[in-house]
């Protein structure tokens, strides 16, 4: 059972500490999505935009998750730009909704979900992610959010906070991809998750980010998965039970069941 099934029937008996690292306060309003999405668009000025070295390094990732699987599923990302512009220059629905008029590829390929800006720079950050969000439902797609990441911990709780408060605003589900490498940091700090510059992922960070993107999208654990990103079989087992651990704790309040 995914953590967020477990919330949504109630089955949620307590709150249990695992491992330590930063937290949001306020728990996520949303802890599902409808349906397992294998077609994502995201906006490049977002933290998802931004943060990775090549995002199609991080589906790929994710992919590679899925077959380790055994799943047939795959995911496909697409930035929300045509010529190379911001997607808040234009009205969002041009990008998101079929149009005779609009030949890029989203608006000839369906989109299950739509990653909106974190919008943690937006001067209304509320209003601009609510303007996001009814635009991605308008064109059928659920609106996600990636938590980004922090080199400290303080940081990553503030951010955690934000988002989550956003997200709960405006009903979009989160992933919470900060709090998974605070973790991670916490249970194991000698394990490098970030570049110098304290954003870009190390190989450890790249995977452990692509498995709780994998653990948030289709609600399954990726303990025991056939694909080690290049990793030491031991470390990429951490990775795998961080972000587990970090699910479970994020959308159910609790420690994952024995077996799960």
């Amino acid at each position: 059972m995914s953590p967020a099934r477990a919330r949504a029937a109630g089955l949620v008996l307590m709150a249990l500490v695992i491992g330590g690292g930063a937290a949001a306060q306020t728990r996520p309003g949303v802890v599902a999505l409808e349906a397992a999405p294998v077609g994502a668009a995201y906006l490049p000025d977002g933290f998802l935009g931004t943060c990775c070295q090549g995002v199609d390094g991080l589906a790929a990732q994710v992919n590679e998750l899925l077959r380790g699987s055994d799943s047939t599923l795959r995911l496909r990302l697409v930035p929300a730009v045509i010529n190379g512009q911001r997607l808040d220059w234009y009205d969002p629905m041009a990008f998101l909704t079929p149009h005779a008029a609009q030949p890029i590829a989203l608006a000839r390929r369906p989109f299950d979900i739509a990653v909106l800006d974190e919008c943690l720079a937006c001067a209304e950050p509320t209003r601009q992610l609510r303007r996001q969000a009814e635009a991605a439902r308008r064109s059928g797609a659920e609106p996600v959010i990636l938590m980004p990441w922090a080199a400290s911990e303080d940081a990553t709780a503030r951010i955690a906070e934000a988002v989550t408060r956003g997200a709960n605003a405006v009903r979009a589900y989160v992933v919470p991809a900060g709090l998974a490498f605070a973790r991670a940091r916490a249970q194991r700090p000698a394990t490098e998750l970030l570049a110098e510059d304290g954003r870009t992922p190390t190989q450890a960070g790249g995977y452990l980010a692509a498995a709780i993107v994998y653990v948030a999208l289709y609600g399954r654990s990726p303990e025991g998965n056939a694909w080690h990103g290049g990793l030491d079989e031991e470390t990429a087992g951490f990775l795998q039970r961080v972000a587990w651990e970090t699910a479970w704790d994020y959308y159910a309040a609790s420690a994952p069941p024995p077996g799960s």
